[in-house]
């Protein structure tokens, strides 16, 4: 049931108005290869992350204010992620990167790319027919986590025993760590485990089909 914001009778209805975003890379190669995601939040360090084995969260990440990619962050991306996949992929040899030209990657410092590695930018205006990652990568991650994540909230609160193993979890955890398994809102990690379970698998909302992507949704 979706309830406006503007009403205030309701229980609970300014969670609705939750601003919590972090921001996702989504690439891939010309064949359909799937460049390993990244995601970008606003803090450095999270409590969610000591859930994870020695610390180290399952996707790589970088911090920004305001949880958007600047220029700073497209370098590490390039650096630590994109790079390294061509690398272990392809070898040390050119590799061609197709940008849209938003601020965040225009004018990067190309002292700090890879020497063999050549970008070229989209023309403007031309997300609507010739941006393969706007049109049905990106949405087809947003409902699939959108569907995920209800998915998991419902399996635990539709059990009487997962639900109140669930709620003494959460009184119990540590502040920044009660996430879905708790029945309360998604943290980071959850954030990154749903991603990764959409974009490492073959399933309904990220398919591959020869030398290009099928997204189904």
């Amino acid at each position: 049931m979706y309830v406006s914001a503007a009403r205030k009778d309701y229980h609970r209805v300014k969670h609705m108005k939750s601003k919590d975003r972090v921001s996702l890379m989504v690439a891939t190669s010309a064949v359909g290869g799937k460049i390993p995601l990244f995601l970008v939040g606003k803090a450095k360090a999270l409590e969610c992350f000591q859930l994870c084995l020695g610390n180290k969260p399952p996707m790589a990440h970088h911090h920004q204010a305001n949880a958007w990619f600047d220029k700073e962050v497209t370098i590490v991306w390039i650096n630590t992620v994109l790079w390294l996949w061509h690398l272990k992929h392809h070898g040390n040899v050119y590799c061609l990167l197709l940008l849209d030209n938003c601020p965040a990657h225009a004018n990067l410092d190309s002292n700090r790319n890879p020497d063999r590695l050549v970008i070229h930018f989209f023309s403007p205006n031309i997300t609507s027919f010739l941006q393969p990652a706007d049109m049905v990568m990106i949405a087809s991650l947003k409902i699939g986590y959108k569907a995920l994540m209800l998915r998991t909230l419902l399996s635990i609160c539709d059990d009487p025993f997962l639900y109140t193993v669930a709620i003494e979890a959460g009184r119990t955890a540590r502040q920044g760590c009660k996430g879905l398994s708790c029945c309360a809102k998604a943290h980071q990690l959850d954030a990154m485990e749903i991603m990764l379970q959409i974009w490492d698998g073959e399933g309904k909302y990220a398919q591959f089909n020869g030398a290009g992507v099928k997204l189904d949704y």
